[in-house]
């Protein structure tokens, strides 16, 4: 560049950079042609020729899209390695993992950046390594089933992971528990994911099941109570129960038993169920399941009991439609192109230090 002359000797040490970058951009558009060749091999169904898109709009929005996606991805993962010594380790290993959930048909509906912030809270919540990306496998299925962001549907898990003291392999019944509340009840996964944690750490201090929590929800929701009101009368309840039954009642009766003792010690008027529990949602959530509702409370907690395999039912609902399909196809194109991208974002970043 004969125009740029300093007598700093900054001048020479740019040049020299440029020349460098020059070389690795032929070098990068040489291997571009070559990956965008195996990719329209791959692709040539859906009447586009990608190798042609990759070596032509890869300095247009196409090229730009795809810079973009490896840029936020990287940030995303290191946002999580800030938090996680094994992803710091292995971040190449993690971006692979990220990048494969985010093809499958069932798992990938919201994209690898996405999966990587859910991974955040997976690993925040205390599940690192193979044992966050199996519970990120497991709330990308509840994504894709639940039409709910697998952030949330991460914090759900999570939530009931750690106060029932259960271990990421145990996520999938738990998501079949949610799924089978949502299929029973008038709620949705999301509702759930974001209201779970007002019952759990009482419940499972008290030694109520997860599956009882979620049984009850679903007969109060199914008779149009909202979920966080459904959710704020059963601990409520339970609040109640220690205060009348006294500690350790879980330890000779369930909660439906439990819920049915107090409306006998009231005699069957409300009036004094009302005085003896001093709260309104409580007197709510043991109405709400006894009387006329426990036959129907009963069913809920047998379908609890029985909900293996919920997630992969909702999931399977899915997958063929046609806007699943092309997230799909997508993420599949980003994920072949991933290694390009990054190639050309530290030629990018090489010129940007010059």
């Amino acid at each position: 560049m004969p125009g740029l002359q300093f007598d700093s000797g900054v001048d020479k040490g740019f040049e020299n950079d440029l020349k460098r970058m020059k070389k690795e951009m032929r070098s990068l558009g040489t291997t571009v042609q070559k990956e965008g060749s195996v990719i329209d091999k791959t692709f040539k169904n859906i009447g586009a020729n990608i190798a042609g898109f990759v070596s032509v709009a890869a300095i247009g929005a196409a090229g730009k899209e795809l810079i973009t996606f490896t840029n936020d991805l990287e940030s995303s993962l290191t946002e999580v390695a800030t938090i996680s010594d094994t992803i710091t380790n292995n971040f190449e290993g993690t971006k692979e993992a990220v990048l494969a959930l985010s093809t499958e048909e069932e798992r990938g509906a919201e994209g690898a950046i996405k999966l990587s912030e859910a991974l955040y809270q997976i690993v925040s919540a205390g599940f690192d390594g193979e044992q966050g990306l199996t519970l990120l496998s497991e709330a990308a299925l509840a994504s894709t089933a639940g039409f709910v962001e697998t952030a949330i549907a991460a914090d759900g898990l999570t939530t009931v992971l750690n106060a029932w003291g259960k271990s990421a392999d145990e996520a999938g019944l738990v998501s079949d528990i949610f799924f089978k509340t949502v299929e029973k009840g008038k709620t949705t996964f999301s509702e759930l994911g974001k209201n779970i944690n007002q019952v759990a750490p009482i419940a499972a201090s008290m030694g109520v099941s997860f599956e009882e929590v979620a049984a009850a929800s679903a007969t109060l929701t199914k008779a149009g109570t909202p979920t966080a009101q459904a959710m704020t009368q059963i601990r409520a309840s339970l609040i109640a129960m220690n205060e009348v039954l006294g500690d350790g009642w879980a330890e000779v009766m369930t909660y439906q038993e439990a819920l049915i003792e107090l409306k006998e010690q009231a005699g069957g008027s409300q009036n004094e169920l009302t005085k003896m529990l001093g709260r309104v949602e409580a007197v709510n959530a043991v109405l709400g399941l006894t009387g006329k509702n426990a036959v129907t409370a009963a069913e809920d907690l047998e379908a609890m009991n029985n909900a293996l395999g919920a997630t992969q039912a909702a999931a399977e609902k899915v997958v063929d439609t046609t806007a699943n399909q092309l997230k799909i196809l997508k993420n599949n194109i980003l994920a072949a192109l991933e290694p390009l991208g990054t190639e050309a974002s530290k030629v990018i970043s090489q010129l940007a230090k010059s």
